[in-house]
């Protein structure tokens, strides 16, 4: 099952100190979430390789700068993509937390340093969207899952957009601003969402 493989791959290519041995383990990574990326499941099949990523970062294991701006580019697509109406809410929402975490860790100077990091706007303004107004996340829907799941997908969105902003083309505040005015009006049912979206994602 999943938790094997993971395992498994874990007990394979996670150094066994803290620290320096990424020969094997960051590169390794890179290529599984590269697979996974492009795989028609994407978000079950880059599960095992998010996940030793994540403990990589817990054992302080060095990244350089490329594979830093490669990592947050591959979970920026992931974390921004539809997903189906069947797809599992939380799959993605892991992504989400690593690439906002990933992000808080270092600032446009290292990215500058990797070889550049510019994310757009428009792919976390479609996903903040999506969960608006999704059913999952209507009150009546699921009480449970709107209580849960589908709030923690929401915050994790949150977080990800106050890290990533930073690295927003130079200049579109005003293009963010005008694909945010159909939502701004006061008088419309929309203006508090509105305003959370436009509080989000301003740099």
């Amino acid at each position: 099952d999943a938790m094997s493989i993971h395992s498994a791959w874990l007990q394979d290519h996670l150094p066994p100190g803290e620290g320096d041995d990424v020969a094997t383990l960051v590169p390794a990574i890179l290529v599984g979430l590269r697979a996974a990326r492009d795989a028609p499941d994407a978000l079950v099949e880059a599960r095992p390789f998010a996940g030793a990523l994540k403990h990589a970062l817990g054992r302080k294991v060095r990244l350089d700068d490329s594979a830093w701006c490669e990592l947050v580019r591959i979970l920026f697509n992931l974390s921004t993509r539809p997903l189906d109406a069947d797809a599992q809410l939380g799959e993605q929402t892991r992504c989400i937390l690593l690439c906002g975490a990933l992000l808080g860790k270092r600032d446009s100077g290292h990215a500058a340093s990797g070889g550049g990091l510019e994310l757009p706007w428009r792919p976390l303004l479609a996903a903040l969207l999506r969960w608006h107004m999704s059913p999952r996340h209507r009150p009546f829907a699921n009480r449970l899952l709107a209580g849960s799941t589908v709030r923690k997908h929401g915050g994790a969105l949150a977080l990800l957009m106050a890290a990533a902003r930073e690295h927003f083309p130079p200049g579109c505040a005003p293009e963010i601003v005008c694909a945010l005015e159909p939502l701004l009006c006061p008088l419309s049912s929309s203006f508090g969402f509105g305003s959370y979206a436009l509080a989000l994602l301003t740099p």
